[in-house]
């Protein structure tokens, strides 16, 4: 709110006043009697309220009054808080990017350790098939062994009989 006067000795509620505030308004505006001027929600910046009086005889004043007007923004608004609050955000997102980093890494040494022990079992488990392959290899040979042995025995004397056979349909039957 700005107030203002004009000096009339004679008739003093007969003076009119114009005022303006450069950079709000562009044009004059024509008041009687009232002496205050109300300005709400103005944007940061300078301003220049402007007034001028007429006298009761309609003679105005060539030479207004001036008064220089700075509106400061609100304090979340000034340069400072501005690069404060970039700051802020560039921290914040900094500490979103190393969190997520350190949740990457935890996760692959996890993944790592998972993949030792799997191989560990795998490589114990292929130790074990390889030990079982072993086994039955050697199983086969003793058994194939304890079959030939008697079935050598047993053919020996086979053949010497059925060289000693006549008969080509009993040879066939042995």
């Amino acid at each position: 709110e700005i107030r203002y006067t004009g000096i009339s000795l004679s008739d003093a509620p007969r003076v009119r006043f114009r005022h303006q505030l450069e950079g709000h308004e562009n044009e004059w505006r024509f008041v009687q009697g009232r002496r205050s001027r109300t300005y709400e929600n103005l944007e940061p910046g300078r301003y220049t309220f402007r007034v001028t009086a007429a006298n009761p005889d309609g003679i105005w004043n060539a030479t207004p009054a001036e008064l220089v007007v700075r509106v400061v923004p609100p304090w979340w608004r000034t340069p400072l808080a501005v690069a404060l609050w970039i700051t802020l955000i560039g921290l914040l997102g900094y500490a979103g990017v190393r969190a997520r980093e350190h949740r990457f890494r935890q996760r692959n040494r996890e993944l790592e350790v998972l993949v030792a022990e799997r191989t560990e079992t795998v490589e114990a488990q292929a130790e074990q098939l390889r030990e079982l392959d072993r086994i039955k290899s050697r199983f086969f040979a003793n058994l194939s062994h304890e079959f030939r042995t008697p079935l050598t025995l047993i053919l020996g004397p086979l053949e010497q009989r059925l060289q000693q056979l006549p008969d080509p349909a009993e040879r066939e039957t042995l």
